[in-house]
């Protein structure tokens, strides 16, 4: 595909841009979620330049750069425009949505957790050949 596409996937309440070309995700869309989730728990809101400036999202961002031999656009960027905001990888942007309260740290860990164990369920017996396929030939 050569036009990138934003999708918009629902998450708590909300709506998250993804970039279908690149995987990157709209910072600013989880900023609105994660604090309408904090105003719902009597917590105050934050800002996401804070996340940003904290000494672990800079650490985590050059891990993942060396990690996926990425550069820091290709992790972190903002744009102008129609489709503007500040995009970032799915790794920080999991790290980011439990940044915003204990709520959403836990409604994240499930949503990761819960979608991987009804994918292996929902495969049955494919899974199994896959797993065995697979350390056949690692």
């Amino acid at each position: 595909m050569k036009t990138a596409v934003i999708m918009e996937r629902k998450l708590f309440g909300g709506v998250i841009r993804q970039n279908h070309k690149t995987g990157m995700l709209n910072a600013n869309d989880l900023h609105k979620v994660g604090n309408s989730m904090r105003k719902g728990s009597d917590l105050s809101v934050k800002q996401m330049a804070s996340f940003f400036s904290l000494d672990s999202t800079e650490e985590l961002i050059k891990e993942i750069c060396l990690v996926e031999n990425a550069g820091v656009d290709e992790v972190k960027v903002s744009k102008r425009g129609k489709a503007g905001g500040t995009w970032v990888s799915p790794v920080l942007f999991v790290d980011m949505a439990m940044w915003y309260s204990p709520q959403l740290k836990v409604q994240i860990i499930k949503w990761v957790l819960d979608g991987l164990l009804d994918a292996r369920d929902n495969s049955g017996e494919s899974y199994k050949r896959m797993a065995s396929a697979l350390k056949q030939n690692f």
